[in-house]
């Protein structure tokens, strides 16, 4: 299934995308998934996480995997069946070994056939360039204290790139969902 990541901007089901946004974005894209659909849920991560301590809501089907090597990183793909796989980008796992950047690109795309990946970073760097060579999809949100700019870059030359704001919503304003009532 797809990741909403903000309204209007989700990720196709079976597809790599990599999103660059802060923890904030990445935490809620993760809660709200795991509250829409009952799928099974695998979030990856390296060394250290920014974003898992942040996650409130976990399912039965939230699976957890930490990889400390590109190597543990790789078999932690071959191995995965989830149909959801959140993947946290750590620079540090490729810097002993820069020549297996291309291989974890090439899993990622070849596990994007079965499930949807995104491949989630705080910032750009030159591992999360190089990997994204091999996505179908980069999604670079800034945020503006009125709101976000989205650069939605698809990788296939025939789909039109993107660039919007979305802004906040102020916080009197009522949204549908507040109208409505139960039993109804």
């Amino acid at each position: 299934m797809e990741f909403e990541i903000l309204p209007g901007i989700k990720t196709e089901p079976n597809s790599f995308t990599i999103l660059i946004a802060d923890e904030r974005i990445a935490s809620e894209t993760i809660e709200d998934h795991l509250n829409s659909f009952n799928l099974t849920f695998l979030y990856i991560c390296g060394n250290f996480s920014r974003v898992l301590s942040k996650i409130r809501d976990r399912c039965i089907n939230f699976d957890i995997r930490r990889a400390f090597t590109v190597f543990q990183l790789l078999k932690i793909l071959e191995e995965s069946h989830q149909t959801s796989i959140f993947m946290e980008h750590d620079p540090t796992l490729y810097e002993d070994h820069k020549d297996l950047i291309d291989y974890v690109s090439l899993a990622l795309k070849d596990k994007s056939h079965s499930s949807t990946i995104l491949l989630y970073s705080s910032s750009l760097d030159p591992y999360i360039g190089e990997i994204s060579l091999k996505s179908d999809r980069v999604i670079l949100i800034e945020g503006h204290r009125r709101g976000y700019f989205v650069k939605d870059i698809f990788l296939n030359p025939e789909i039109k790139q993107n660039q919007l704001f979305i802004p906040f919503l102020p916080e009197n304003q009522k949204t549908l969902e507040e109208f409505s009532w139960e039993g109804a």
